[in-house]
């Protein structure tokens, strides 16, 4: 069972408040990813949307509590 379906299956509030969590951490990542692409610096680079986005998806993966702190 992967990590996030753990957490949200303990019990029906902590599911919610985990969902409701991770939108959140959903559209901080995702204003972060439109800097980026707004970001003339990073205009060059190959699949940026797509390489953005797999980052993300992954961090979310990993940051299960969006405080930043992925591995501990």
């Amino acid at each position: 069972t992967p990590p996030a379906s753990r957490a949200a299956s303990l019990s029906p509030a902590g599911g919610k408040a985990f969902g409701l969590l991770k939108a959140r951490q959903d559209r901080r990542l995702a204003e972060i990813n439109r800097e980026f692409l707004c970001d003339q610096k990073y205009s060059d680079e190959e699949n940026l949307p797509e390489k953005l986005a797999a980052f993300k998806e992954k961090y979310m993966e990993f940051d299960l509590n969006n405080e930043g702190e992925i591995g501990k």
